[in-house]
């Protein structure tokens, strides 16, 4: 417990404009804490500049990028140590993926945990592939070297973006395995990434897959973009979430 201790007195003993640099806050905190004491230090970014060296997916914060903040990845090559920090181009393209509303997962704290990783990451499309993978893995009494980026990538299209993520974090032995339709995506990335390699499922999906039939529209609390609340539903949710938090105040 002493480090946090020697966090928080470093902290509120700063000033507006000061530097601070933190060394494992992670340290015999609990993960809960851990989220809590993250996002204690992204407040008091807003006026501070504050680096932090952690081996805790729970101190990455993508949000943080949007702020002007910075994330690197470092590693030891030959030696050294050797810094691979994102350039301010990836900003838009992280802002997408944690923006995607239906596949959030993508940079979740599974995800995350690529910054803790030597190498040999291996990318599929999205969370059935990674379920039914190691499924079929176990089934055929053999082992998948590397580790799965996350749950997926949340669809194909997201491949491009995920490949210049991982190169710029300094990855080098990244496998890609896609759907058969998605033979043309892989070539072409392919010639943009020719250190990585490219492999092909022999059908179109993980598994079958019964006929989709249409279906009755359904009403929810929200438009489709998931952008607005809708004006008849407001305060009902809004008495909603006060119950549950009085729930966990009690």
């Amino acid at each position: 417990m002493l480090s946090i201790f020697t966090v928080v007195d470093a902290i509120y003993d700063s000033n507006p404009g000061d530097l601070i640099v933190i060394d494992e806050p992670e340290l015999s905190l609990h993960p809960s804490l851990q989220r809590k004491l993250a996002q204690v230090l992204l407040d008091f970014s807003a006026d501070r500049q504050i680096i932090i060296a952690t081996h805790s997916p729970f101190f990455i914060s993508w949000e943080s990028l949007r702020n002007g903040g910075s994330i690197a990845r470092v590693v030891k090559e030959n030696a050294r140590s050797v810094i691979y920090q994102m350039p301010v181009s990836m900003r838009d393209v992280i802002n997408g993926l944690i923006s995607n509303l239906n596949n959030p997962h993508v940079l979740g704290l599974d995800a995350k945990e690529m910054f803790f990783l030597e190498e040999n990451i291996n990318i599929v499309e999205g969370q059935e592939d990674v379920v039914f993978l190691k499924r079929a893995l176990l089934l055929l009494g053999i082992d998948l070297k590397g580790s799965f980026f996350g749950w997926g990538i949340g669809g194909a299209t997201n491949l491009p973006n995920i490949l210049l993520l991982l190169t710029h974090l300094g990855f080098t032995k990244v496998a890609c395995l896609l759907d058969n339709n998605m033979r043309e995506l892989a070539e072409r990335m392919a010639k943009l990434y020719p250190n990585y390699s490219f492999f092909i499922f022999p059908t179109d999906d993980i598994r079958d897959k019964k006929p989709v039939k249409a279906r009755d529209q359904i009403e929810g609390l929200m438009d489709s973009s998931g952008e607005n609340v809708k004006e008849h539903y407001r305060e009902e949710v809004a008495q909603t979430i006060s119950q549950i938090n009085d729930y966990h105040s009690n």
